[in-house]
């Protein structure tokens, strides 16, 4: 999705945030939040968040189990972190590293909200945030193979199996869905 291709990255920590559609019962927004540490060539690490963006439904065509969930992916942002905007050759080396990408599309109502807010949220600019968007969203599942108010396991349609663990500080509160993936 971003230029250049063959970037080796390192894998930090993963968030998975589940949250209700306001104005949509049937859907709940599913983004990713990784945190990742981006090889260069020459050596150096810069790190960096992802964060994919998505919506989940229920999937009613699963023989009336209640377990599968269908997901849609819309698109996400890589952001810089700090360590890299406050330290100029990091900053250079990011600006070198992802340099030739096309901008984002300004005409468009939600680009311009989503540069808006991470420019509030992160103090990030354009220059600095890759920003995609996929026209046609590629849909995949999973299915929860056990859900309690900490932990959550399931197998997605390729077969993965995943484990998340509610964040310390959202356990108590069954209203919010940060999870943290563990294994």
């Amino acid at each position: 999705i971003f230029k250049p291709y063959d970037l080796v990255c390192s894998i930090v920590s993963l968030g998975n945030s589940v949250h209700r559609m306001k104005g949509d019962d049937s859907r709940f927004t599913y983004t990713f939040v990784v945190d990742i540490l981006i090889h260069t060539s020459n050596g150096e690490d810069l790190p960096a968040m992802l964060v994919n963006d998505a919506y989940c439904y229920q999937n009613e065509t699963n023989n009336n189990k209640n377990n599968r969930v269908s997901v849609a992916f819309t698109g996400g942002t890589l952001i810089p972190k700090d360590e890299v905007l406050n330290d100029k050759y990091k900053s250079q080396l990011w600006s070198e590293t992802f340099g030739e990408q096309k901008t984002i599309d300004t005409s468009s109502y939600l680009s311009r909200l989503m540069k808006y807010v991470i420019f509030l949220l992160l103090g990030v600019t354009q220059e600095h945030s890759l920003h995609f968007e996929m026209k046609r969203c590629p849909v995949g599942f999973f299915d929860v193979l056990y859900l309690d108010n900490e932990i959550r396991i399931t197998r997605g349609n390729q077969g993965s199996v995943v484990v998340v663990e509610r964040e310390r500080s959202t356990a108590t509160t069954a209203t919010r869905g940060a999870m943290q993936v563990v294994g």
